[in-house]
């Protein structure tokens, strides 16, 4: 009877040690494309976040509870945040460049933010990148230079927030 107790209990354990992944939580890192459009001559950028993170970020701006998913407002008050966290220049100390603010959406569990430059002849950009960090230190961000086909990655944190992007592929 005694073994049948411990073998109950070492199947709970095993199985609750197997769950537990599931319900951990996702690493605080975010996404950013950049992207040039042959079309309209602008650098198009894309930020993507994890709602659960960008909700949870938006109570901290907001000192209190807010809804990402049903409040517009509220979407576009962390959409503002995350354009005032992302800077462009075309050389390291030079006035940031005007970007545009496009807008904002949940599209299922992601929140985007978007936004575009005219594109001029700079054959790199200076990239500063400062999401949530001031909540989360070691929050990063990947962010994908497109050109064409091809695509390379460059990641942003606290420690290395930022970084000179060629735009020549």
């Amino acid at each position: 009877m005694i073994g049948l107790f411990k073998a109950s209990w070492s199947l709970l354990i095993i199985i609750a040690c197997w769950a537990l992944p599931a319900h951990a939580h996702k690493q605080q890192v975010s996404t950013t494309h950049l992207k040039f459009n042959s079309v309209t001559g602008n650098l198009e950028i894309m930020h993507r976040f994890h709602a659960h993170d960008a909700e949870h970020y938006l109570n901290h701006l907001l000192k209190k509870h807010g809804d990402l998913l049903l409040n517009p407002e509220h979407q576009k008050v962390l959409g503002h945040y995350v354009a005032d966290s992302f800077t462009l220049a075309t050389q390291r100390g030079k006035a940031p460049l005007a970007l545009t603010y496009v807008g904002q959406e949940i599209e299922g569990p992601h929140f985007w933010v978007y936004q575009e430059v005219a594109a001029k002849q700079a054959k790199a950009l200076w990239v500063e990148v400062n999401f949530f960090q001031d909540l989360w230190p070691k929050y990063s961000t990947e962010l994908y230079n497109q050109s064409g086909i091809l695509s390379k990655r460059y990641m942003f944190d606290s420690q290395n927030n930022n970084q000179e992007i060629p735009l020549d592929g």
